[in-house]
């Protein structure tokens, strides 16, 4: 089952950006330590109410690790149009260098 979780992830992710999985995976983690958190201490259950707060962490962690793979993604794309236009001006000027030395 775990292999189609993955699949699905990786999907998520290539439709709608690297790091979207992670964030709403992290989103529902938070929910459901808000709950428990929240039936925790309205029924005095001390253990349920940390439970809760560590889930909630845990999902704090994993939106913050989407949006790290976010940012990422987007600093590659960056990189690479930079290499491409670069790409472009150097063969640009040995074009140029090349029909300036025929000219002569």
């Amino acid at each position: 089952m775990q292999n189609g979780i993955d699949k699905a992830k990786e999907t998520i992710d290539n439709v709608f950006g690297a790091g979207t999985s992670d964030k709403v995976e992290g989103k529902g983690e938070n929910l459901v330590g808000k709950v428990k958190e929240t039936i925790g201490s309205a029924t005095d259950n001390k253990q349920l109410e940390t439970e809760g707060q560590a889930q909630q962490a845990e999902g704090i962690a994993h939106e913050a690790l989407g949006a790290i793979k976010g940012a990422a993604e987007t600093v590659v794309d960056a990189v690479v149009e930079g290499a491409h236009k670069l790409g472009d001006v150097v063969s640009h000027a040995i074009k140029k260098n090349q029909d300036d030395d025929d000219s002569k």
